[in-house]
């Protein structure tokens, strides 16, 4: 594994960071995800994108991304201040 570092990024109390596995970006378009953490307390969001990801590996279907795979979601917005 390799890990990078790049220049400080500044957030805003309107940002959120999504780091998760494979198992997200298998069942979700990037799409999909920006639009899931937009919607809602942070609390929301995250267990959207869960909710999602379960669903979409319990009933694949072929108009959609779906992989069974573990799943781990870490989801941050900085508090206003």
């Amino acid at each position: 594994m390799t890990i990078e570092l790049g220049a400080v990024i500044e957030l805003s109390s309107m940002d959120t960071v999504v780091i998760a596995s494979d198992g997200l970006y298998d069942n979700l378009s990037k799409d999909e995800i920006i639009e899931l953490v937009r919607a809602g307390s942070i609390e929301e969001a995250t267990q959207a994108l869960v909710d999602t990801c379960l669903d979409r590996m319990a009933n694949p279907q072929a108009s959609r991304p779906t992989k069974p795979d573990d799943l781990t979601v870490l989801v941050y917005r900085p508090e206003a201040d």
